[in-house]
């Protein structure tokens, strides 16, 4: 019976090297001949090589700030995050270099480290944070459309624009919004800025302003001291005054004569107004070298005959705006469109005028 025993004993021990070498050498083959599938495209293994530096650097900043937590060490603490960092930054380098010498780009392109470092910098700053006592931040609601930072698959975030414009969306002026979902809004932006709208008007869609249009131009100025001696006001030969005589007394023939023939309902309106400073500045064009310096919709197909229909006039003169300076009550501002100068005057000359309206 002994004999028996220690027979199928021996046996037991001879097979099982074997055996283990059977097992051995099939996990050998398997984990060391990986299929290509396994070993990935360039593109997976970018990924794959973020991943892993996403995790080291994420594990780097906390363990640096489990160190400060126990020995209140700042010294150490600076030296520790930026190692961090630069081991991070120089990871995240290789795998784009290495995604550009097989010519793709990684997936998460145009997505920079920088980005990446912003979004595991939160995570260890709030789990540091709650550690510490201060409560967990809720991470999804902080990062989610309208706290102001631009995030990934964002346009804009509330004011945020991200340096766009509507012109370089395409557009030739306007304003650019943030709207919903954090994307971009163009309700506000606009093909053309300046409109002739036919009848004696242009519309500024960038100000929202609408503007008088002037006619009639033939260069011999006439001084409007009454409706009789100026019967039309879209001449654009009048000549007004801001005040009478007196530069600080009533006002001028720019408001008794001018603005309130227009105020009869010029176009279907009577809140015609003259201009800020600023308002008539904005229509002049400094790129354009030719007198008068305004934009070409305020000059087009003029005549000494032709009517605010058929042309838009501005002769190159100073213009009244509705700005007294500052320094003295009896000048006002004026924008002469020889050359687009801003100067001031006194109250009592005479000028030229184009009367401006808020649009609704």
């Amino acid at each position: 019976m002994r004999r028996i025993i220690e027979k199928h004993r021996t046996l037991a021990e001879r097979s099982l090297p074997r055996f283990v070498l059977a097992v051995l050498v099939a996990g050998a083959l398997l984990l060391g001949a990986p299929s290509a599938e396994a070993a990935g495209t360039p593109q997976q293994k970018c990924q794959s090589a973020k991943d892993k530096a996403a995790g080291k650097y994420a594990a780097c900043r906390q363990n640096a700030e489990a160190k400060l937590a126990t020995s209140g060490d700042t010294t150490k603490y600076g030296p520790a995050i930026a190692k961090c960092t630069t081991k991070f930054g120089n990871s995240w380098l290789k795998a784009n270099e290495n995604a550009a010498k097989a010519l793709v780009s990684c997936l998460d392109a145009p997505l920079t480290g920088a980005q990446f470092q912003t979004v595991i910098d939160y995570h260890t700053d709030n789990i540091t944070t709650a550690l510490g006592g201060g409560g967990l931040i809720d991470y999804a609601a902080a990062v989610a459309c309208g706290n102001g930072t631009i995030n990934a698959g964002e346009q804009c975030d509330q004011g945020n624009l991200n340096g766009e414009t509507c012109v370089l969306q395409g557009f030739g002026a306007g304003a650019l919004a943030c709207g919903s979902g954090c994307l971009f809004d163009t309700t506000g932006c606009f093909t053309l800025r300046f409109v002739d709208n036919s009848d004696g008007t242009i519309t500024d869609n960038q100000t929202g302003l609408m503007w008088e249009k002037k006619a009639d131009l033939d260069g011999l100025g006439v001084i409007c001291a009454s409706t009789v001696a100026c019967p039309d006001p879209h001449d654009a030969d009048n000549l007004y005054t801001f005040s009478f005589d007196n530069p600080l007394g009533p006002p001028g023939t720019a408001y008794t004569v001018f603005l309130a023939q227009l105020n009869t309902g010029f176009a279907g309106y009577v809140d015609w107004r003259l201009p800020t400073e600023e308002e008539l500045q904005g229509i002049v064009d400094y790129a354009d070298s030719t007198s008068p310096v305004v934009n070409a919709s305020f000059d087009t197909g003029c005549t000494g005959s032709c009517t605010v229909t058929t042309c838009s006039c501005t002769t190159p003169s100073r213009h009244w705006s509705s700005s007294t300076t500052a320094i003295n009550a009896g000048r006002a501002w004026v924008v002469d469109f020889s050359w687009g100068d801003v100067q001031y005057d006194s109250k009592d000359s005479d000028y030229s005028a184009r009367a401006v309206r808020n649009l609704p």
